[in-house]
């Protein structure tokens, strides 16, 4: 068994999409809206299982800024195969260039 998160040769999807919703990688593109997303949202995140310490989202937000690089760190994750974090969107939302 391989100690890489994904084995090798796998082809990480880009893309979803079906009448109800899109799935796409979470990136810098996302910014304003993967911010109002979880903004709104602080105490029912904490609240939800899976969260090892209950500490993230910060109950006192982030700045647009540190948003942003946050969604970076996920896209270098993504393109690295460290990690694999998609949004959820409105099946009309316009596609992101990836």
């Amino acid at each position: 068994m391989s100690s890489d998160f994904a084995p090798t040769g796998f082809v990480p999807p880009t893309r979803l999409v079906t009448a109800e919703f899109r799935l796409e990688p979470l990136g810098p593109q996302h910014n304003d809206s993967d911010l109002a997303a979880w903004s709104s949202s602080v105490e029912h995140i904490r609240s939800t299982p899976g969260y090892p310490d209950g500490s993230w989202p910060p109950v006192a937000g982030m700045t647009s800024s540190e948003n942003l690089a946050d969604l970076g760190r996920h896209a270098a994750d993504f393109e690295a195969r460290r990690g694999f974090t998609f949004t959820v969107l409105e099946p009309s939302s316009p596609l992101a260039a990836r």
